[in-house]
């Protein structure tokens, strides 16, 4: 990666995970925010809030998908498998 020119968000701030090393510490990202390639994002859908998303992934043992045998490492797939309960919107 040699530089970007646009951001990743303008608006929506998100929550950032790292693909490797620090895989278990989620942090928010403030729009607008650029990434690395070492770096996954989620902005959450409409109609949820993102400091409860952010408890969540706070929530998660992300060293339990790590799929290195060197440096932790998450995968899109690893992550996509993560199944939460979460309350309904109205509660």
């Amino acid at each position: 990666m040699l530089s970007v020119s646009e951001a990743l968000s303008e608006e929506d701030d998100a929550i950032g995970i790292g693909r490797k090393g620090t895989i278990d510490n989620p942090y928010i990202l403030r729009a607008p925010f650029w990434t690395v390639d070492t770096l996954f994002y989620c902005i959450p859908k409409n109609g949820f809030d993102l400091d409860f998303v952010y408890g969540v992934y706070q929530n998660i043992n992300w060293k339990l998908m790590d799929e290195s045998t060197g440096v932790p490492s998450l995968s899109k797939a690893a992550i996509n498998k993560v199944d939460v309960a979460t309350p309904t919107l109205e509660e």
